[in-house]
């Protein structure tokens, strides 16, 4: 029966946090990979992550290693002429079959929200 009710559950799941910093997109464009060392820095897990971003490219992502379930991102959003908005997320994929896990996927929020939070405060500390 515990199966069953599983099956109504998503097996993946996305963690996310967002605000506005002043800029042109295209400008934090650039400053992305420095923006992401200096948030996720001292987070806790090694994060691995491409250095460049490929031309065009809104999001980096990075995986957290031997952690295979949980990767992530930043994505950039332009706003308007003179404001972009940075979101920062955690994408969680558990095992279908596991109805256990898929439970434990309600708690992610007070599990990785906190870190989402601090990097964003220090994105802030550290923009223009």
């Amino acid at each position: 029966m515990i199966f069953l009710i599983s099956l109504l559950f998503p097996s993946v799941t996305y963690v996310s946090r967002a605000m506005n910093v002043a800029g042109k997109q295209d400008t934090i464009r650039r400053a992305l990979p420095q923006l992401f060392t200096k948030a996720f820095n001292g987070a806790g897990p090694q994060l691995a992550f491409a250095k460049e971003m490929p031309a065009g490219a809104d999001t980096l992502h990075f995986s957290i290693k031997d952690h295979e379930q949980v990767n992530g991102g930043m994505a950039l959003y332009a706003m308007g002429d003179d404001s972009t908005t940075i979101q920062v997320f955690y994408q969680i994929k558990v095992p279908w079959y596991k109805p256990w896990e898929k439970f434990g996927l309600m708690i992610n929020e007070e599990k990785y929200g906190p870190s989402l939070d601090s990097a964003l405060s220090k994105i802030k500390s550290i923009s223009p």
